[in-house]
């Protein structure tokens, strides 16, 4: 690696973020080409972390309801319990009123206004029911909670749909139809109300899931008993049945979609040298490989980083299923060809399967597409060796991965190319991985909401790889360009790449590789050292 002087210790900002900076450092240096990106819109203010999101249940018209508990719609209201068994009749019955009136079946491209004003006319006709059979009328609250969990559980995705609402919500995880839990960004672990009203419906309502998903219908059934998609917000679902002892779902929510490295330092995930960095290595065409642990941003990243290329820039985004969904933002990506791998339905004669698709036949076509840059999404497993091709053959990539470090990165890739490539040997992978990575960004962070605290997520160690031409050595040379400082947020070692010339070209400040060098921008809170009482 080359370890070249820096040009000064107190490096100018990029204009790609000197929307944040300019007042404090005007000479900022030019980034040719690159407009000022605003300021993010702010969120709302975080709610209370004490304030429960279940509340004891209340009876509707004198029916109890389905569910054991109500939720609230972030915390400043409580949304009505719902009869789940009245809103299953009133689907019923909505259904069938389409189907007279229409003479064709409900489907995800029907229109949703005509549809909900059948489901006004059905919850009015329901409320009706209720004063002759003794009971007081819904009221409006009422009646619009009933109309919009019917049309959640024709369209979208039942008594999980209100849950995905909730402000600051970051997973949700069900194991069994009254086993719910929800877990905030906030570090805050919630109970939540029950999905269904059995295991065999929660079951029943994946698989409506599963004929729904954006891409194409999945597969769910004792066959394949697990399920793998993305909704449409994003969200990443994960589901198995019949090999636990209970259904299970896990929803991961995606809270920065649209986003960007402007957004990333807000957030403190990077500093002004690590955006500087990310987004001129981006652009010279290096290929990146962002890891961490489940749960540390890695996507989000992804998108924030990619977001620093020209709008123009032509992308193919290849995953195995939907993450990135850059071709959902026109205004940061002109350009975008994504694609996603198809499971298949049926075996055929030769023993492949019917429709199948993988990523390595999505490579192929992609590289017919005329792309800039090839994207894989996340690897963890055979994907490792589409990464290498597309690294191979685009002129730039960025892909995805777990890892507990940098430099663990590393073994990791190789271990997967020797379990993905036949005859592969460790130095065969070693090599492979050498000669297409050229940079991997590890996120950390520090979850202190044991202490009473929240989480802290942010980049801790970057590395760059190379090849190594001595042949009593690993193939693979590796210099760590940011370690983890005290508080574990990277600090520049001193270290500097040998492609340092192409990224000053996008203007990057050498500056920023100044040994113990570091711009975070606010600092840490000390780390707690007595845990709390009770669950978070």
């Amino acid at each position: 690696m080359v370890n070249a002087s820096p040009s000064h210790t107190d490096p100018a900002a990029l204009p790609i973020f000197a929307a944040r900076a300019a007042a404090s450092r005007p000479q900022a240096r030019a980034l040719a080409g690159t407009p000022p990106i605003p300021a993010p819109t702010p969120g709302p203010a975080p709610a209370d972390a004490r304030q429960p999101l279940v509340a004891s249940p209340a009876a509707v018209n004198g029916h109890p309801p389905t569910s054991t508990e109500i939720f609230t719609g972030g915390v400043e209201r409580l949304v009505p319990v719902v009869d789940y068994v009245a809103v299953q009749q009133l689907r019923d019955t909505v259904t069938e009123v389409f189907r007279e009136r229409s003479e064709g079946a409900l489907t995800q491209e029907t229109d949703r206004e005509f549809v909900r004003g059948l489901i006004d006319e059905e919850v009015r006709a329901y409320s009706d029911r209720q004063v002759r059979t003794g009971h007081g009328p819904l009221t409006v609250d009422q009646r619009e909670a009933m109309a919009q969990a019917v049309l959640d559980s024709l369209f979208g995705m039942g008594r999980i749909q209100p849950l995905l609402a909730l402000p600051g919500l970051e997973n949700i995880e069900i194991e069994g139809y009254d086993n719910v839990w929800l877990q905030f960004e906030d570090g805050r672990l919630e109970r939540g109300p029950a999905v269904a009203d059995s295991d065999a419906q929660l079951i029943s309502d994946i698989q409506a899931i599963a004929r729904t998903a954006p891409s194409g219908e999945k597969v769910f059934s004792q066959v394949t008993k697990s399920l793998r998609m993305s909704l449409i917000d994003g969200s990443r679902l994960a589901a198995e049945a019949w090999l636990c002892a209970r259904p299970s779902l896990t929803i991961r929510k995606h809270r920065f979609v649209d986003s960007d490295l402007a957004e990333a330092l807000e957030l403190g995930t990077v500093d002004d040298g690590i955006a500087s960095l990310l987004a001129t290595a981006v652009r010279a065409g290096k290929s990146i490989v962002l890891s961490g642990m489940p749960g540390t941003g890695k996507t989000t990243l992804a998108r924030q980083v990619l977001a620093a290329l020209d709008p123009h820039v032509r992308l193919a985004t290849i995953e195995a299923n939907y993450e990135l969904f850059l071709h959902h933002m026109p205004q940061r990506h002109y350009r975008v060809w994504p694609a996603e791998q198809q499971e298949g339905a049926e075996p055929g004669e030769d023993g492949s399967t019917i429709g199948k698709v993988d990523l390595r036949r999505l490579l192929q076509l992609a590289l017919q597409k005329n792309v800039d840059r090839l994207i894989v999404g996340e690897v963890t497993g055979d994907e490792v060796l589409t990464m290498l091709e597309a690294m191979q053959a685009g002129k730039g990539s960025l892909s995805t991965i777990h890892a507990r470090s940098a430099l663990d990165t590393i073994d990791r890739l190789v271990t997967l190319v020797t379990s993905a490539k036949a005859n592969a040997n460790i130095t065969d992978a070693q090599r492979l991985v050498a000669l297409n990575v050229d940079l991997i960004v590890y996120l950390g962070g520090r979850d202190d909401t044991d202490f009473g605290g929240r989480r802290h997520r942010f980049v801790s160690e970057i590395a760059t790889l190379s090849l190594n031409a001595d042949a009593d050595h690993s193939p693979v040379a590796h210099d760590l360009l940011f370690k983890a400082g005290p508080d574990g947020r990277a600090v520049a070692t001193g270290r500097y790449p040998d492609w340092l010339a192409e990224i000053e070209r996008y203007g990057f400040d050498a500056g920023y590789l100044t040994e113990g060098h570091s711009t975070w921008r606010t600092p840490l809170p000390p780390a707690p050292t007595q845990r709390t009482g009770g669950h978070r």
